[in-house]
Order: structure tokens, then sequence, then C-alpha cells
């Protein structure tokens, strides 16, 4: 009976976040949205390299509307693929808070807060590649969390790497997960952890490195190993991207104003305050994983 109630209340969490985001889907999109839509339509230029599967994805969704004789566009298409992972990304909070806390009722709010706040709601409704993310990364932690203390079974595993590939195709700079995907492997099952890193993280390298071969030769007609790691590395190698300024006091403070304003519209004049909470959040919880290892 519990465990229905759950479900039904986890499916009734999805349904009221893909409900609000298409009932009040946002008017304003960016440049890049608009970029993506217009790929989304067309079918051209459709491998962004550093958001390489976003575009084709929805594109997708794009020509499944169309196929059943539904008025869409790019926008439409978009729109309704980042809700979907949206409600990817609620549900699995649901799931996630339940098992460690035991409270329906905290879980409910947990996600009706991650429902409610300004980044999420705003990035959901535009043609962005960011709550799709969200949802890839939040169903990897669902299922690395979800077999306990014993070893992976072969579908864990299987279901592991397809996300973490997912999780990359959809941003690239997500290869950084990596890193810390390793370290739980090895904290969790010791030496044998360092097999099961391998095997996911290679596994997944070796997909996702091959998608990107092959969208390369399929969008440069005169191919080359400089040109390919060009094509990979292409934000990274301009210099407005990945500034020293980033990791300065003020860069720091920037980025951590920036937390805050995703959760909630920050008035002028309260960024610096907002961002040494966000720095005290950060400690305590860096603090509280230290402790539970």
């Amino acid at each position: 009976m519990l465990k229905s109630r759950q479900t039904l209340l986890a499916a009734g969490l999805g349904a009221l976040t893909i409900f609000l985001l298409m009932a009040f889907r946002t008017l304003e999109q960016t440049g890049d949205s608009l970029t993506y839509a217009t790929a989304i339509k067309t079918g051209e230029r459709l491998f962004h390299p550093h958001h390489l599967l976003f575009s084709p994805l929805a594109r997708l969704v794009f020509l499944a509307l169309q196929g059943l004789g539904l008025p869409v566009d790019g926008i439409l298409a978009g729109q309704i693929h980042n809700a979907s992972w949206a409600a990817v990304a609620v549900v699995v909070l649901f799931y996630l808070t339940r098992r460690w806390t035991g409270s329906m009722l905290l879980a409910t709010a947990a996600s009706l807060v991650l429902l409610s706040c300004q980044g999420f709601l705003l990035f959901a409704s535009q043609v962005e590649v960011y709550v799709p993310t969200l949802g890839c990364a939040a169903l990897l932690l669902l299922i690395l969390d979800s077999g306990g203390d014993a070893p992976p079974t072969p579908a864990r595993l299987a279901m592991s790497i397809a996300i973490l590939s997912l999780l990359i195709f959809y941003h690239q700079s997500n290869v950084l997960f990596c890193l810390p995907l390793a370290t739980f492997f090895i904290w969790r099952e010791k030496k044998r952890g360092l097999r099961t890193s391998a095997l996911v993280i290679g596994l997944a390298g070796f997909l996702v490195l091959t998608v990107y071969i092959g969208a390369y030769f399929v969008q440069v007609p005169d191919p080359s190993p400089s040109g390919f790691g060009r094509y990979c590395l292409r934000y990274a190698l301009m210099e407005q991207w990945g500034a020293p300024d980033n990791v300065s006091s003020q860069g720091v403070l920037s980025a951590m104003a920036a937390q805050a304003e995703a959760v909630a519209l920050i008035p002028r004049g309260t960024r610096q305050g907002a961002a040494f909470l966000v720095g005290i959040l950060v400690f305590a919880m860096a603090a509280w994983n230290i402790t539970l290892a």
C-alpha cells in the first residue's frame, strides 16, 4: 500500500512538472536557444560539439509530433523535450530523498522546492541544455544509490555507462563527473572499484569518442586529427572561456551569486550576502559528505 502511494505521488509530481512547464512556457529565448530551435526544426547543423546530442534528440520529438499531424516548431519540440527531463529530475529527487530520509513529506517538499527554483523553471522551458543534463545526473545518482553496498549488477553497470555517456553528450564538461564517479566506486568497492570504474568510464569514453568521430566526419568536409581536436575543444580554445579571472575572488563571488539567483530572484545590492550564504552551504555540504565518508 505504501509503495503504491509512493508511486502515485511520484507520478503526480512528474505530471505536475510537465503541466506547469508547458502551461506557463517562457516567451523569452536566448540566442543559443534560437540556434538550437532552428537546428531542431530544419535538421541542419544538429551536432553542436559541446552539446552533441541535445539537438538531435529534441529533433526526434519534433519529428514524432510532426508525424502525428500535430502543430509543432523547433521551440515547442525543445520545450517538450526539456519538460520531460525536468519531470525526470523532480521524480528522481523525490525517490532519493524518500530513500535517504524515510519521509514521504520531506521527499515531496524537496521535489517542490526544486520545481519552484527560478533557474530550474527558466531553463526547463527554454531550449537549453542544462535541465536535460540535470535529469541525466539525477538518474545516474539514483542508479549508483540503488544497489546499497552490494557489487553492481551487469544491468546497473550497463545503465551507468549509458547514462554517463548521455550526460556527456548533453554537455561536454560533464566529462569531469568521471573523477567523482571513480572515487565513488573505489570508496564503495575498495580494490574491485578500480576495475568497476575503469569498465564504466572506459566504455562510456569509447562510446562518446566513437560518436564524436562520426559527427566530425559527417560535418567536416576535410577531416584531420588536428581538426578533430579543435572541433572537440572549440570553446575551450576561445580566450573568453576558461579565463584566469574565473578563479579569482571576484570570479568565485560572481559564481556563488549566480547559484543563489538560480534559486530565487536576488534584489540588487544583496548579491554579496547571497554569495556568502551559498559559500556557507557549499562548505557545510562538503563537510557533511566528508563526515559520511
